[in-house]
């Protein structure tokens, strides 16, 4: 399936980061590439992740933008690395998360409409039911 045919290329078309264009665009690529899941210390988190750094890195500004909080780019260092299924990695792999309940909340909201993919769909309804728990307990900030 090629849908995502274009960001194979060096460029990164600004079509993407249009206004009506971004939200469907993340949800997609969350669908492909994101996780969002419920932490050891019981916090939602959404986090993103790929080999293109600078697609994320305009993700993440974009996100600044519109006000919603994420982490700095971590990159995990497994260039050249084998995994034990055999699986090799040529460069190394960068992701951003997303936790705090006032930005999380707006992000989801803005992406679930567009999502397709039924985990992801459920990963998201538990992360609200969290923000809502952690709303009760500890005030909405």
């Amino acid at each position: 399936n090629l849908s995502f045919s274009f960001l194979l290329g060096k460029e990164i078309p600004s079509f993407i980061y249009a206004p009506q264009n971004f939200f469907p665009f993340l949800a997609g690529f969350t669908d492909a590439e994101g996780s969002i899941f419920i932490s050891k210390k019981g916090q939602a988190i959404y986090s993103l992740g790929n080999y293109n750094w600078a697609l994320l890195c305009d993700i993440r500004q974009q996100l600044l933008a519109r006000g919603i909080i994420c982490t700095s780019l971590i990159e995990s260092k497994i260039k050249d690395r084998i995994e034990k299924d055999g699986y090799g990695h040529k460069q190394n792999y960068w992701h951003f998360t997303v936790g705090r309940k006032v930005s999380l909340a707006l992000l989801l909201n803005k992406i679930v409409p567009f999502m397709k993919h039924s985990d992801k769909l459920e990963a998201a309804k538990k992360a609200r039911e969290n923000i809502t728990v952690r709303d009760m307990l500890y005030g909405r900030l």
